[in-house]
């Protein structure tokens, strides 16, 4: 993540752990889980899980949308998929330049409510209405699964990006690591990214940075 100048600041480990499910082959899947580094919001108050907030991520994200008009050269030139799942967002697509990008990242990060924002927007064109359709079958049939496999869906945000997996959710770390697996094992997705708040809970398996 580039770092914004100003009142934003980097959050580092303790608050989110980010991490690849990667694929290789039929290889059983490995867990590389690390400290996650996002902009944080502009007010900040530990996570929110069980908590009243002012803004719902519904009007956050019809705020950072807004936010996009601000930038003519986004119309008909872009492609940014804004998710938000208890006030964390995640910034995917692709933008014209490096300014839109950064500075996209930083308005919404100054929203109320907003803990951190993920950026996670590429420069370049954006990706064809066949990879838009291929990504939408991706997301629904991970969804299918979860529940197939006893994994409630209600407690993830899934999208997918040019065959690549985003998670979002609010879980323990077993919850999150089952899920991922059951992404990773659906047809054309590439890797899973987690972007997961852990739960607190006494456990005496640690599955992050563990090959199983």
């Amino acid at each position: 993540m580039n770092n914004i100048k100003g009142q934003t600041k980097f959050l580092l480990a303790g608050f989110l752990v980010s991490g690849s499910l990667l694929l290789s082959g039929c290889a059983a899947p490995l867990i590389l889980a690390g400290a996650g580094a996002g902009i944080v919001g502009a007010n900040v108050a530990g996570n929110k899980a069980g908590t009243k907030t002012q803004l719902s991520d519904t009007q956050i994200k019809f705020r950072a949308v807004g936010f996009q008009a601000d930038y003519p050269a986004l119309q008909n030139n872009s492609n940014v998929e804004i998710a938000v799942y208890n006030g964390i967002v995640l910034l995917l697509g692709q933008v014209p330049n490096e300014k839109i990008k950064e500075g996209l990242a930083a308005k919404i990060s100054n929203l109320p409510d907003v803990s951190v924002v993920y950026n996670q927007l590429v420069v370049g064109k954006s990706v064809s209405l066949g990879q838009y359709a291929d990504d939408g079958w991706i997301t629904s049939r991970i969804v299918a699964d979860l529940n197939a496999n006893g994994v409630g869906s209600f407690k993830f945000k899934v999208i997918t990006e040019s065959g690549v997996v985003y998670m979002m959710g609010v879980v323990t770390k077993e919850e999150g690591y089952n899920a991922s697996v059951i992404a990773s094992e659906v047809k054309g997705v590439k890797k899973v990214v987690q972007f997961y708040s852990y739960l607190s809970e006494p456990s005496e398996n640690n599955v992050d940075g563990k090959a199983i």
